[in-house]
């Protein structure tokens, strides 16, 4: 694991085991990286676009998530048949960091986590 994303996220998931999937999408909605146990590459434009808007709910991989919280720099998701949480937090000027907390997380502090993460993605994207 020798690329700086792949020891960002492992960091990440490792300080907290609720996140369990982790991408990287440039403002243009271009994933740079993700997991190997997630493909949201068709998902992440509509992701950013409810994101800039502050829309009511995001889909992923046909799952959709109800907006808890959205700010300039944060999207917070729910689902809320109890399938997790999608979180989004600004990583620098260039892009995004996408996560997936599984049901049982805190999503106020997996935020907290993916936000500490992103400050680190926003220096290499």
């Amino acid at each position: 694991m020798s690329d700086p994303f792949s020891q960002i996220a492992a960091e990440l998931m490792q300080n907290n085991p609720q996140i369990t999937a982790i991408a990287v999408a440039r403002n243009d909605g271009s994933v740079v990286w993700q997991t190997s146990n997630w493909n949201i590459v068709a998902d992440v434009p509509q992701i950013l676009q409810v994101q800039r808007t502050k829309g009511n709910s995001i889909t992923v991989q046909g799952i959709k998530y109800s907006t808890i919280s959205a700010t300039p720099d944060r999207l917070v998701t729910t689902n809320v048949g109890g399938q997790g949480h999608i979180i989004v937090a600004k990583a620098g000027n260039n892009g995004w960091v996408i996560a997936y907390a599984v049901p049982d997380a805190d999503h106020s502090m997996a935020y907290f986590d993916v936000a500490r993460a992103a400050a680190k993605f926003g220096q290499i994207i």
